[in-house]
């Protein structure tokens, strides 16, 4: 069986955002995934990875999962 979907764990920096954007390009479902440690920058980071995420708005690309 050939499997089509992915989990991404994923940060607000441009790799995550790219290793996505790559994974969709290959044809894969994306289940984006962030974890929280309770670090003070946390905030920011998924500010920015939520509006990235929204920003690649693709079919294939599921909700970030929190």
């Amino acid at each position: 069986m050939k499997r089509s979907g992915v989990v991404a764990l994923v940060s607000g920096g441009l790799e995550s955002l790219c290793m996505v954007s790559r994974l969709l390009q290959a044809g894969k479902t994306v289940q984006p995934v962030y974890v929280r440690c309770g670090f003070l920058w946390e905030p920011a980071e998924h500010a920015w990875l939520s509006h990235w995420l929204f920003r690649i708005r693709h079919s294939r690309l599921k909700r970030l999962d929190q």
